[in-house]
């Protein structure tokens, strides 16, 4: 929910002109990856396995190394054919601490029910 007065149902009556609330403005809403792509500046990106347990620990570790020299993480799933943290998962653990990460769905192993039932 990006809404800063937590409003899930349309404007709530604070709303500028332009359809943005009158407490953010548009750019303070992009993520590093949204203006980087918006203002044609080169992208970069990292990739990053996740950690063999469910311990968000060394996903954070990794991710630290990259803080401010990245644009987003992309968090690869089902890495060398090993059993790891979902990529869901670790996507979820980055965006609370506010990393922009790119989740990523290998689709060799899963069919179309598996598949909806992740994104």
């Amino acid at each position: 929910m990006n809404c800063p007065k937590r409003m899930r149902n349309g404007p709530c009556g604070g709303v500028r002109d332009e359809g943005h609330c009158e407490r953010s403005t548009p750019e303070a809403k992009l993520s590093a990856l949204e203006r980087a792509c918006a203002t044609g500046t080169f992208v970069v990106t990292v990739e990053i396995a996740p950690p063999d347990s469910a311990d968000p620990a060394p996903l954070l570790e990794r991710a630290g190394v990259f803080a401010g020299l990245v644009d987003a993480m992309n968090i690869t799933d089902g890495a060398g054919g090993n059993c790891h943290m979902s990529s869901a998962a670790a996507s979820a653990v980055l965006a609370a601490y506010g990393i922009d990460a790119v989740y990523q769905i290998a689709c060799r192993d899963r069919n179309r029910i598996a598949i909806q039932g992740d994104i």
